[in-house]
């Protein structure tokens, strides 16, 4: 990436895609709709583990690996036995959870 900022190229949609620098590409004019979809879904979280992904998860990196380790697994023991994480984990054991896609399926 340091070679395009000190070139100027330009990478397509389809490399950025491949590098990982976007992790989505849609069809022009659909990107506020793939915003909110993604937006829809992110909102069905427990407000804890959105929480902790937002805030918590960030600051770990800075972190000494016995810090952030230490961290984690606070804020792992908070997220696992929140309301909502107990009520998705009684969903899965009963056969009510919603099953997972594969990337790409539709």
């Amino acid at each position: 990436m340091t070679d395009m900022m000190l070139t100027g190229r330009v990478a397509s949609s389809a490399e950025a895609e491949r590098w990982n620098l976007v992790q989505y590409v849609v069809p022009a004019g659909q990107a506020r709709q793939k915003a909110h979809d993604l937006a829809v879904v992110a909102a069905s979280n427990a407000a804890l583990s959105n929480y902790a992904v937002i805030n918590a998860l960030p600051r770990i990196q800075d972190m000494a690996k016995e810090d952030g380790l230490f961290v984690e697994s606070f804020i792992s023991s908070f997220t696992a036995t929140s309301p909502e994480a107990e009520e998705r984990l009684q969903a899965f054991l009963d056969k009510r959870a919603a099953r997972l896609k594969a990337p790409g399926a539709n």
